[in-house]
C-alpha cells in the first residue's frame, strides 16, 4: 500500500502522500478553469501549485530529517 523509501527500502508513509499529494494538485493545475458541460473547475494557479507542493515537500523532508536524526543516536 506504502511507496518504498529508496534509501531504506521500507514502507513510507510520507513519501507515499508526497506522491498522492503531487498527483492531485497536478490534475487540479491541468483542470483549472475548465469548463465540462455545466459544470466548471475553480482556478488553481501556479503559486496555489507551489504553494501546496512546497508545504508537502516540507513536510517528507522535515520526515526524513527527523529519521536521520534518530538513526544516528
Amino acid at each position: 500500500m506504502w511507496i518504498k523509501d529508496p534509501k531504506t527500502k521500507e514502507p513510507s508513509a510520507t513519501l507515499t502522500m508526497f506522491v498522492v499529494g503531487f498527483a492531485a494538485c497536478l490534475a487540479k493545475l491541468m483542470t483549472s478553469n475548465m469548463v465540462a458541460g455545466e459544470f466548471q473547475f475553480g482556478a488553481f494557479g501556479g503559486t496555489d501549485f507551489a504553494a501546496a507542493v512546497g508545504a508537502l515537500g516540507a513536510i517528507y523532508a522535515a520526515r526524513k530529517h527527523t529519521d536521520s536524526n534518530r538513526d544516528s543516536e
